[in-house]
């Protein structure tokens, strides 16, 4: 089953959900290598190009759900195709990044921390379940973006460094040990300077014109490097918007006289040129500062672009205000018949002793340099013996075999919550209110529930049913205690449950429940 990936989500959590929904095992076991620190599966690439029904190019999902737009500012341009092959699931064989990537995004662990006002909203008037969002997981941000509330964090015994971990679930209100959460911060002593991404943002493009520093930069002293010098621009500032960003980097770079005099028009299809044709003020400050580093590390590296410009009289004359250069056309070598018929003739080999076999599955048998060569070289061929498959559209015999996954799911767990419901009235002692996480607490796949819950039908009428609320259980407990006078330790039974109740109802309430269950 494919699934939409949402507007601020992170693809390693989009992943989990896809494995967690179809009954997969955990992503983490089936790719992964020393080089991959964000151990994603090897075929993730291949899983968003088959998604085009409810994704965009993979391209673009790549940029906008990974930390690609934050972490290439940091790198040369010779390493940004291996970073690229690396952060799809691909395997570069004697690669290793040691640029500002690797240490800040791509090796070290994941921060895994969220907002629990956004898991609200996530739970009432979102999506239904939590998952991870993007902002919430980037190295020395503290604040969340919207609420401007303090991160969580699980626990400090569990660390899981990825959204991909077969034990790192979803965001709850509890760490999934069931232990208290704790901040985000890890720094000991004074309290951690609150950051938001916005300020982090700011302060990072704010450093790089005033005063750049090294490109490589250790993903521990990310945050803190990011934040210093910025204290006078705060104070004469204090509501750092992305308006004021906007103007500011006019301002400093001359936006408008860039476009023109260096030819940008037309250069690239990237965000940043294309936010500089426009208009600048609806982007993000994390793009706006992205911007910054990546097209002028400083004003300095301004000047010379456009002196270089200023040189070449043939390529200044050559372009009007608001016209694109010349593009290059690669050089075509012709096509050698030999290699094309080896080509060829590995493919037929595979049809004939696969008949029914997909481009996936030729990927993964065949050398990967075969499949791309036929594309590149001689696609009308390649896509008549083994055409695309509609975007977007499940095969019947896979949803059929999904139901009925669900089906047979369903009725497990209906069982084991009835199963539950029983341990939990039948117990000696005080009884506790029944919630959903109690019910599901021991129940198979029990953490999943939030992705589960729309398509399990038997078991979400069974869980809506047993679950209780303060009234119904105030009357189980005076019940209980009428019963058990000997176990109040010499307090009466409506003090016992003003105790037990006092956060959930009014001594009216309370009053009301007990008259309602004499009667």
């Amino acid at each position: 089953m494919l699934l939409p990936i949402l507007a601020d989500e992170h693809i390693a959590g989009w992943s989990h959900r896809m494995a967690t929904v179809n009954g997969q095992l955990a992503l983490k076991e089936k790719g992964g290598t020393p080089t991959n620190g964000w151990f994603f599966p090897r075929e993730l690439q291949q899983t968003v190009a088959n998604a085009r029904g409810v994704l965009p190019s993979a391209n673009e999902v790549f940029w906008h759900h990974t930390f690609l737009p934050v972490a290439l500012p940091f790198v040369t341009h010779a390493e940004r195709d291996i970073i690229r092959d690396i952060i799809r699931g691909e395997h570069v064989e004697g690669a290793y990044v040691s640029s500002g990537l690797q240490r800040v995004f791509a090796r070290e662990r994941f921060e895994l921390s969220w907002c629990l006002e956004c898991l609200d909203v996530d739970l009432s008037t979102g999506c239904g379940h939590p998952y991870w969002h993007l902002q919430h997981l980037i190295p020395g941000v503290d604040l969340c973006t919207f609420h401007k509330s303090r991160l969580v964090a699980p626990c400090g015994k569990c660390t899981f460094s990825n959204p991909n971990s077969r034990l790192a679930r979803l965001p709850s209100y509890r760490c999934w040990c069931t232990a208290k959460l704790t901040l985000k911060s890890k720094s000991s002593g004074e309290e951690a300077q609150q950051q938001s991404l916005e300020q982090l943002t700011a302060e990072f493009a704010v450093q790089l014109l005033e005063r750049p520093f090294a490109p490589y930069v250790n993903s521990k002293e990310f945050g803190r490097v990011l934040r210093n010098g910025f204290d006078g621009l705060v104070g004469a500032h204090n509501a750092v918007t992305s308006e004021w960003l906007s103007d500011w980097l006019d301002e400093r770079l001359q936006v408008e006289d860039v476009v023109e005099r260096c030819g940008l028009n037309g250069w690239s299809k990237t965000w940043h040129i294309t936010a500089l044709q426009g208009d600048r003020s609806a982007s993000t400050l994390q793009q706006n500062a992205c911007l910054v580093r990546s097209i002028f590390p400083s004003e300095r590296s301004f000047r010379l672009a456009v002196q270089e410009v200023e040189k070449s009289a043939v390529h200044t004359e050559s372009l009007s205000p608001g016209s694109a250069p010349a593009a290059k056309l690669k050089s075509k070598h012709p096509v050698d018949l030999d290699e094309r018929r080896e080509m060829r003739g590995r493919l037929e080999r595979f049809l004939k002793a696969n008949p029914k076999a997909t481009r996936t599955d030729f990927g993964k048998a065949a050398p990967r340099c075969t499949s791309r060569w036929l594309i590149e070289n001689d696609s009308e061929w390649y896509n008549r013996k083994l055409p695309k498959k509609p975007p977007g559209l499940q095969p019947p015999q896979q949803a059929a075999e999904q139901l009925e996954r669900d089906r047979l799911l369903d009725i497990k767990m209906s069982r084991q919550v009835i199963q539950r419901y029983v341990e939990i009235i039948d117990h000696p002692g005080r009884p506790t209110m029944i919630t959903e996480t109690m019910l599901l607490s021991r129940v198979t796949r029990g953490r999943d529930w939030y992705l589960l819950k729309p398509r399990l039908h038997r078991t979400r009428a069974l869980v809506f049913q047993f679950v209780e609320d303060p009234e119904a259980f105030a009357k189980r407990l005076y019940a209980w205690g009428e019963a058990n006078p000997d176990s109040h330790r010499y307090r009466s039974t409506y003090r016992l449950l003003t105790a037990c109740l006092k956060r959930r109802l009014t001594p009216e309430q309370i009053r009301n429940c007990i008259g309602l269950h004499l009667l």
